[in-house]
């Protein structure tokens, strides 16, 4: 197991309350274009949703301490909200093309999707990944710390789903004033 204390000293950069209040992320030496690698520690007990998203690069995680929640969301096409699996949800997905910084997103395309859940958990050193196409949500425990190796970019759009309820889409996704604040 990696020494935390070593990679403590390594952390830089930080963006507090990303996307959920008391989630901080860390950069452990340089972004690049081949990508980075971050620390996420997690300061209180991660209950808030993370509205399921995709990410524009592929990922590999590392739990150093605690535990994660990493839901998978598999979605199809959905051409028809009344042919829906007793597993499955209706969602729409859209597209959210990246501004450039944390929390800066231009709505792109949207198409209604069905959606089910596929749930893994991991504690300490345990890990896990994700493909850039990928779509998840994500909860983390109080005192978690994972090593977040982020690739290139290989994508400007990450995909995003919400509710899609009584002929409408319930708008969830938000960036709040609050969030990814720099030091």
């Amino acid at each position: 197991m990696l020494d935390i204390a070593f990679i403590d000293k390594m952390k830089h950069s930080p963006i507090h309350n990303y996307a959920v209040p008391g989630l901080t992320s860390w950069l452990i030496g340089a972004h690049t274009d081949k990508g980075c690698v971050r620390l996420f520690e997690c300061e209180r007990d991660h209950v808030e949703p993370i509205i399921p998203h995709s990410h524009r690069f592929d990922l590999h995680c590392l739990v150093l301490a605690g535990t994660v929640r990493n839901v998978l969301w598999v979605t199809r096409p959905l051409a028809n909200v009344n042919v829906l699996s007793t597993q499955e949800d209706a969602y729409t997905a859209t597209d959210h093309i990246y501004g450039g910084k944390c929390g800066e997103y231009k709505r792109g395309e949207t198409k209604l999707v069905a959606a089910y859940r596929k749930t893994g958990s991991y504690s300490a050193g345990q890990t896990y990944g994700m493909k850039a196409s990928e779509v998840h949500s994500i909860y983390f425990s109080k005192g978690a710390k994972v090593l977040f190796f982020e690739g290139p970019q290989l994508t400007d759009t990450n995909i995003v789903l919400e509710p899609f309820v009584a002929g409408e889409t319930v708008p969830t996704f938000k960036v709040e004033p609050w969030m990814f604040t720099k030091e």
